[in-house]
């Protein structure tokens, strides 16, 4: 008697694995995706919180009555960032602002794009 597995077991395996690889890579992507998501709103927390710090550290040059830009490499630059932060590949926000309104209260939110008034 010959040992070994027949031509129809092989493909009969092959096609189970294929199966199974079909049904869970959809939500092997999806869990990926929802992950770096979660990480760049972490990302932006950061980035608002040591947007406050700046604010705070340099109130006199903020006043209630102006929209502000405040530019990501500026928090670099004056170390209330570090560069891995905010320059990761799935998190690319260097070249970004950090737009601050005043509405009764300083309001920080992070933008590609920003003008001050």
């Amino acid at each position: 008697m010959k040992k070994g597995f027949t031509l129809i077991e092989l493909m009969a395996a092959i096609i189970i694995i294929a199966l199974v690889a079909l049904l869970t890579f959809p939500n092997i992507v999806s869990r990926i995706k929802e992950a770096k998501d979660e990480n760049k709103k972490n990302v932006e927390k950061v980035v608002i919180s040591s947007s406050k710090k700046y604010v705070n550290d340099n109130i006199d040059n903020f006043n209630e009555d102006k929209t502000y830009c405040l530019e990501i490499q500026t928090l670099v630059d004056n170390d209330y960032l570090k560069e891995d932060i905010v320059n990761d590949e799935d998190n690319d926000i260097k070249d970004y602002f950090v737009k601050i309104a005043y509405d009764e209260e300083f309001n920080y939110e992070v933008v590609k794009e920003c003008e001050e008034e």
